[in-house]
């Protein structure tokens, strides 16, 4: 019954993250509209998927340090998946305040009507870069 517990609060609570990203959304869209400017949609397209991915590693995370295993970096993971899923989650942002994109070809599809691509390299990236933390090689554990 804790664990049911457990599981519909984070449910609920990530639902009504989701609501309010969606509602603050459509208020920069809004905003961007009205003042023709691409900086603050761009970002939030950026950054919120990153939020959401690191939300998502939060309750194993608490598990993993509840249980000693946090006592290292992954930075094979991080340098080989979280990196450049967070490039791909960053381009629209980095695209916007005029950082030059080397990978021109990327731009048609990172850019495109949607932002799906960048969306789900966000949560990904924001899943990895918590959950690179690992047990130390040293542990006698």
């Amino acid at each position: 019954m804790k664990r049911l517990t457990k599981y519909l609060f984070v449910t609920v609570l990530f639902a009504i993250i989701l609501f309010i990203g969606a509602f603050i959304q459509l208020e920069i869209q809004e905003y961007q509209r009205s003042n023709y400017r691409m900086v603050p949609l761009m970002s939030f397209v950026s950054f919120f998927p990153i939020l959401i991915g690191m939300f998502l590693r939060v309750p194993g995370l608490i598990r993993d340090i509840k249980q000693n295993k946090c006592r290292g970096i992954d930075w094979v993971k991080v340098l080989l998946m979280g990196i450049p899923s967070l490039y791909i989650a960053l381009y629209p942002f980095f695209f916007s305040i005029g950082i030059p994109v080397t990978f021109v070809f990327l731009t048609n599809l990172l850019l495109g009507t949607s932002y799906v691509t960048t969306t789900i390299a966000g949560v990904v990236s924001g899943y990895i870069l918590l959950g690179s933390l690992k047990r130390s090689v040293n542990s006698n554990k």
